[in-house]
């Protein structure tokens, strides 16, 4: 019996090591058949996470990266990795299918606090990259993403090993592809493209409101040209440009540093561009206050992180953040409010900042592996970031063409007050108060070579007869029909005038002496050859003429008002030869001239 039991002992012992030898030479197979990646020659090949080995770090791992080439023991890749995971080291081994060639390991760009990568290519080189934060080398931004360029041959693997940890505590945020480079390089040349389009909208609807600030002056377009300028920068730092092309090689290490700052400066200027362009402190007195006050803490903590010992810069990177997320759900929630009262500022704000914070919430699942990453997933925080920048720039147009509707409607009533102001309302022709003024210049200027101004002085004979006759009504229709029958005669630039009564004024702009006295004959044979007729009834007219041919002598010296007595000489003068006549002034004062003639 105890034989027995000993012999089943010693069987099953026997099993046990024979399982066990089993599986040590099953691990090794399996992990080869997870490391060897194939590479097309053209095309992507996605999903390389799952398919690499990984290796939890421990204290006592060597960095030495010759060391960690030759490393073996890693396993499968563990989906629970996804939601924790501590330094980890990730292993592909990968080959070209059938045509050797250049290739690009694609990691979409997250805020890695160590991502080192070490190839060993087939010649036996050993490149080394790093996408850490603060700290990126041997590798190029293109966009929303890191690129890696390595070399692969058929049959010939070539291995590839990161070393990453992520802020996350997890490796969600790893994402690697791999793509032939030709075909990298045309859809970088594409990412180029429309990150050139984005800046160039952007940096033209900066250039435009700061035109119209130097032009009008108005706070609303300086804070708006300061907050886009913000979000340029926040976008330089989001898509490399700023590290690659403008940030000098010291300030690099600082880059997550610079960037809460630009998010914070981002979140100030917003919120003093609200107040402005939504005018919050008349249309919201109890909750533009409390914009004051958050916007002084945001500003102040995002100041102060630049200085502060690297142990504390994650709590107030976290502050910062908190901090601007108070502050763009105040915005958006003051400006709900706004538009609920019919604000049209607030609409417009409350629209443009609605599409930049769902396309960065986007961006936020996608970090967050909540959705599925694509080109325009991961780069429609830009296309938000250009519709909120027009749509605000358009809210301000509109505001412009508001004021300049207003300024143009105050000219035309000014225009139209100073019209009323000049023109006779009876008749429509300009009244006394113009004529002096228009004489005054006249004589002030300087007259042509063989001409110069005139005038006509027109009275109608027995008019007080017509008003006693026909009655008041029919005189004023009289005294327009008169008016509409000497602007048929009388040229452009002739200007007639109402003295008072039955008295006109023309002034002709530019006459010789012979012209004048035939405007003055064609003037009165308009107003007598005709019947008026008002009413039904039938008023037989006629006028006096005096005319002034030249106004040398008030020209030389003279005083404009006395130009008129020389046409009232004239009328009295025609008045006093039997009416319905034309007088012609010549007085002693002016040289060569002869008395009083009629014509």
């Amino acid at each position: 019996m105890h034989t027995r039991r000993l012999m089943r002992w010693r069987d099953r012992l026997s099993i046990a090591t024979l399982l066990a030898l089993l599986m040590l030479l099953v691990a090794p197979v399996a992990s080869a058949r997870v490391d060897v990646v194939v590479l097309p020659e053209r095309g992507i090949t996605t999903d390389l996470k799952q398919r690499a080995g990984v290796l939890p770090v421990t204290p006592a791992l060597d960095p030495d990266p010759s060391r960690l080439m030759g490393l073996g023991g890693f396993s499968v890749f563990d989906p629970a990795l996804d939601a924790s995971a501590g330094r980890m080291l990730l292993s592909l081994q990968v080959q070209a299918d059938e045509v050797d060639g250049s290739h690009v390991l694609r990691v979409p760009r997250r805020f890695f606090q160590q991502f080192d990568i070490f190839i060993l290519t087939p010649d036996g080189e050993l490149r080394t990259a790093s996408l850490s934060l603060g700290d990126v080398r041997g590798a190029q931004r293109v966009g929303r993403e890191f690129a890696v360029p390595f070399p692969a041959r058929v049959g010939e693997p070539t291995r590839i090993v990161m070393l990453v940890e992520t802020a996350q505590g997890s490796l969600r945020p790893v994402q690697l592809s791999i793509q032939d480079a030709e075909g990298f390089a045309r859809r970088a040349s594409g990412t180029t493209l429309v990150l050139g389009l984005v800046f160039g909208i952007l940096l033209g609807l900066v250039f435009h409101n700061l035109m119209l600030y130097l032009s009008l002056r108005r706070r609303g377009h300086l804070l708006y040209v300061v907050a886009m300028l913000s979000l340029l920068l926040v976008l330089g730092i989001d898509s490399g440009l700023l590290q690659d092309h403008v940030l000098p090689e010291a300030l690099l290490p600082h880059e997550p540093r610079i960037y809460v700052l630009l998010v914070a400066s981002l979140l100030v200027t917003a919120s003093l561009f609200f107040q402005v362009f939504v005018d919050s402190p008349r249309h919201l007195p109890r909750l533009d206050p409390w914009i004051g006050r958050l916007r002084w803490p945001l500003a102040v903590l995002g100041l102060v992180q630049l200085v502060l010992p690297a142990t504390y810069f994650v709590a107030a990177a976290v502050g910062v953040q908190a901090l601007s997320s108070l502050m763009l759900l105040l915005l958006l929630w003051a400006a709900a409010l706004a538009s609920h009262r019919g604000i049209f500022e607030g609409k417009v704000f409350l629209l443009a900042w609605s599409l930049l914070v769902a396309s960065n919430l986007a961006r936020t699942l996608l970090t967050l592996d909540l959705i599925e990453g694509s080109w325009l997933i991961e780069h429609l925080f830009y296309i938000g970031a250009v519709l909120e920048a027009a749509i605000l720039a358009m809210g301000l147009s509109f505001r412009v063409r508001e004021l300049r509707h207003g300024h143009d409607e105050a000219l035309r009533k000014h225009s139209a007050a100073r019209q009323l102001a000049n023109i006779d309302p009876l008749t429509g022709a300009y009244n006394r108060r113009f004529l002096e003024h228009h004489l005054d210049a006249l004589v002030a200027g300087k007259p042509g070579a063989g001409s110069s101004p005139g005038m006509v002085m027109i009275d109608l004979d027995d008019f007080k007869h017509i008003n006693d006759t026909h009655g008041h009504v029919a005189g004023d229709e009289v005294l327009r029909e008169l008016v509409r029958r000497c602007q048929q005669v009388l040229r452009e630039d002739d200007v007639l005038c109402r003295l008072g009564g039955d008295e006109f004024v023309v002034v002709l702009r530019d006459s010789r002496e012979a012209d004048a006295v035939e405007v003055a004959r064609r003037l009165h044979e308009k107003i007598t050859r005709a019947p008026f007729v008002v009413d039904g009834c039938v008023v037989e007219v006629s006028a006096s003429v005096g005319v002034v041919p030249r106004l040398e002598g008030a020209k030389s010296g003279g005083d404009p008002v006395e130009v008129l007595r020389w046409a009232d000489a004239a009328l009295y003068r025609a008045k006093g030869l039997g009416r319905n006549c034309i007088a012609v002034y010549g007085g002693d004062d002016m040289p060569g001239a002869s008395p009083p003639t009629v014509r």
